[in-house]
């Protein structure tokens, strides 16, 4: 039974702040509103019979859709944790964001910068005059042009399990490889559980043999990056904090597939955010409780914004209530406030344990350090000239003031 006793549904609206362009250019869909957000925790759970109708009812939180209506976003589709959405690869145009660090930054570009800041210039003013921006976190970036770009995904296969393991039956002179009838099955075995090993399970390869890629080698000379293939199959890449590994190929990417490279430039951003000190991104299964406040706070404030009913007022105001007496109309609304107080009691309600998943997914979202690294992928088909002409802050998905700046 739905515990609120009617379904959710509304038409999704971008969100835009005073940052934002009236409209995006390359065709970007908005996040979901928390109606939509809810209707996903809720929808395996029936409405009551006599309110069916409200299934599809586009204001089903009663009244008119504003804009603090609007979810701050949940966008759940390829993997997550550290590879976000994923967007087809076209040939030759990719972009990063680097910052003071980077060999190539032009410095006087940034000390341009910062005195047309002091003047109160507008961003626009200084990216177009200079190609330098701050991001939520308050720090100076540039977009490094990747026009010279190319990868060997095949590079990766080397440090697959069933690769090492014919490796190493090549070490010993075997003639054979895994799978082979002609192989010893103990051999075989022996060949495997090498594969297994603690070393083998995080085998990686230099950035170098997976991608060319002469304009961020130039910004990041001394990077020593290696690359190997994520496991598993619920993250499509991933960038092992405090190192100079990054992961990618997994879940819905497969073998050959050009998405492989858009999100090993996501991985990519998240090593310049950890090098600059930019705000970094995280992982949605460990945001309840995050060390930082921020963090934490904002997980929590989405749980329970996802399990609250809307007011008596905005529920009865609901035109779908037309025709049903105000006595029933109360009485629906009271369960759904006791229903909602019983399930944000119990951490472990099914119900509960999707919003909690839900939260987590949408707060990772908005977390500004992953925004930046899909804002990566989603400029990928642009030229040099098209990046310039189109700031940063026209093609991510949430506009600066919704993204959450993560300080641990």
């Amino acid at each position: 039974m739905n515990p609120f006793g009617f379904a959710l549904t509304a038409p999704s609206a971008p969100r835009r702040g005073p940052q934002d362009m009236p409209s995006a250019p390359f065709g970007f869909q908005p996040p979901p509103s928390k109606m939509q957000q809810t209707l996903a925790i809720l929808n395996e759970y029936n409405p009551l019979p006599a309110f069916g109708r409200l299934l599809n009812s586009p204001m089903a939180l009663g009244g008119p859709i504003t804009e603090g209506d609007i979810a701050d976003g949940l966008v759940v589709s390829g993997g997550v944790a550290g590879a976000g959405s994923v967007v087809p690869r076209p040939s030759n145009a990719l972009g990063m964001f680097g910052g003071r660090l980077a060999a190539t930054a032009d410095l006087d570009a940034l000390a341009k910068a910062e005195k047309m800041a002091a003047q109160d210039a507008s961003r626009d003013e200084i990216w177009s005059a200079t190609g330098w921006f701050q991001g939520p976190d308050k720090k100076w970036r540039f977009e490094i042009d990747d026009s010279g770009y190319t990868s060997k995904p095949d590079a990766l296969a080397k440090t697959g399990r069933i690769a090492q393991a014919d490796q190493y039956l090549e070490s010993k002179g075997v003639p054979y490889k895994v799978g082979d009838p002609r192989l010893d099955p103990k051999m075989q075995t022996e060949a495997l559980q090498y594969a297994d090993r603690p070393a083998g399970k995080d085998a990686a390869i230099p950035l170098a043999d997976y991608m060319m890629h002469p304009e961020f080698e130039a910004a990041y000379p001394n990077s020593r990056i290696s690359v190997g293939r994520q496991s598993g199959t619920d993250y499509s890449g991933s960038h092992q904090a405090g190192t100079n590994v990054i992961r990618t190929g997994g879940g819905v990417i497969g073998r050959g597939d050009p998405n492989r490279d858009s999100t090993a430039l996501h991985e990519l951003q998240h090593w310049i955010q950890e090098t600059e000190g930019f705000a970094g991104g995280g992982n949605p299964h460990s945001l309840f409780g995050h060390s930082d406040p921020a963090v934490s706070r904002a997980v929590s404030a989405e749980h329970k914004r996802l399990l609250t009913p809307p007011s008596w007022e905005e529920w009865k105001s609901n035109p779908t209530w037309d025709g049903v007496s105000e006595a029933e109309v109360r009485a629906q609304y009271d369960k759904a406030v006791k229903d909602s107080k019983r399930i944000m009691r119990n951490l472990y309600d099914p119900i509960n344990k999707s919003a909690q998943d839900t939260a987590a997914k949408s707060i990772y979202k908005r977390l500004a350090g992953e925004t930046e690294a899909r804002n990566v992928q989603s400029r990928m088909d642009m030229t040099a000239a098209e990046r310039r002409a189109n700031p940063p802050w026209w093609t991510q998905d949430f506009p600066f003031v919704d993204q959450i700046v993560r300080r641990k």
